[in-house]
């Protein structure tokens, strides 16, 4: 529906490294848009997201338990949806 620019149809993000990545792509969409504040701040939010994902990484890791990753996974890729749709529709009313 968003075309091939929406990652959450065809890649969901399983590691901080990947949400980076992700990151890092959102944030060059999002310097051309112009008053995107409200956007930016929900961009920090993912960026808080993906550190606390890391700290959670480090802790199933040593305690072999991945199951605490699905919750924090699922909202940052629903999170991550939405900003995606809002930088489309931003982009749409320039």
């Amino acid at each position: 529906m968003f075309g091939a620019r929406s990652l959450n149809n065809f890649m969901k993000i399983k590691t901080s490294l990947q949400g980076l990545e992700v990151c890092a792509k959102l944030k060059h969409d999002l310097s051309s848009i112009k008053y995107n504040h409200d956007l930016q701040k929900l961009l920090n939010n993912i960026y808080s997201m993906i550190s606390e994902i890391s700290k959670l990484e480090v802790n199933s890791r040593r305690m072999h338990t991945y199951s605490v990753l699905e919750s924090p996974l699922k909202e940052l890729n629903e999170t991550v949806t939405k900003l995606e749709q809002y930088i489309l529709l931003a982009k749409l009313m320039n």
